[in-house]
């Protein structure tokens, strides 16, 4: 076990310096100061690479990865993709991991997991305890953070691939993660939902505001996917007659006839939030 524990040391500290390299165009043009990457494998072993020396020698010589990041790695395998962030001050770190970050001054972080068929990925971004605006940055410019995970798998390919035992550390004392485990559903989620149905969708289209009735949306919806009136009929159980007049009465407060007209209207206006809000 210490012979593994040894070997993904010297990989991970020896590795440092060509990811600090790769990371230079982010270090230089924005304030982040650190980023790890993480490739966790189901049966708890993990490849772990970093910008910080001293922080690696660090935490191999005295941690495993945080209870918070274990659980958050099982959400992953769970099939989904997401992000956390790390934020606070010292008195609000409960776990020793955390703790020894926050006294290296690696915080004000975002963590993006990104789930796999048989493994997790995690990249994570920090600065220092200072940049607590570093949040806004992150949450404002996701698309330029994950366009830079391109940029860092494309790099450094050869040093992520986890063939090689001897790059992979082992976590101890912790359960395997479980592929496609499903986590148990919120009952108050559906009552939530059913609680706060819309009655009504508004949106601008060419920035005037647009109001339709919940029905209206849902066969818009339908409408622009290439459903026929019968068809958004008996998926709403309405007659396809009613359906043709709420199309009708779209098309005349839009102002667009064609279905290809109303669908490129309805993609350009309509964010994925009112989508979902709709249930479709």
């Amino acid at each position: 076990m210490a012979n593994r524990k040894d070997s993904a040391t010297r990989y991970t500290v020896n590795s440092a310096k060509t990811v600090e390299e790769v990371c230079e165009p982010l270090f230089e043009n924005f304030n982040i100061s650190y980023f790890s990457y993480v490739k966790f494998l189901p049966d708890n072993k993990y490849l772990y690479l970093g910008t910080d020396e001293e922080w690696l020698q660090c935490y191999f010589k005295n941690f495993d990865y945080s209870n918070k990041v274990h659980q958050e790695v099982q959400d992953a395998f769970e099939g989904k993709s997401f992000y956390s962030l790390r934020i606070g001050n010292q008195k609000s770190i409960k776990e020793p991991v955390l703790n020894a970050m926050y006294e290296h001054d690696i915080w004000n972080a975002i963590n993006l997991y990104t789930s796999h068929e048989s493994e997790v990925e995690k990249f994570c971004f920090a600065s220092n305890r200072e940049d607590v605006d570093n949040m806004n940055f992150y949450l404002n410019n996701l698309d330029v953070l994950k366009r830079f995970i391109v940029y860092f798998k494309n790099s450094c390919d050869s040093l992520i691939d986890a063939s090689d035992e001897s790059k992979l550390a082992l976590v101890q004392n912790r359960e395997p993660c479980i592929i496609g485990k499903q986590a148990p559903k919120n009952p108050n989620n559906s009552q939530l939902l059913e609680k706060t149905k819309l009655k009504k969708y508004s949106f601008n289209v060419e920035c005037q505001p647009t109001i339709l009735s919940a029905q209206e949306f849902q066969c818009l919806q339908y409408f622009t996917r290439g459903k026929t009136m019968k068809e958004i009929g008996i998926i709403l159980n309405i007659s396809h007659r009613t359906v043709e007049s709420y199309i009708n009465n779209i098309r005349r407060k839009i102002g667009y006839k064609s279905r290809s007209e109303l669908a490129t209207i309805f993609a350009k206006n309509v964010g994925p939030s009112l989508l979902k809000a709709s249930g479709i």
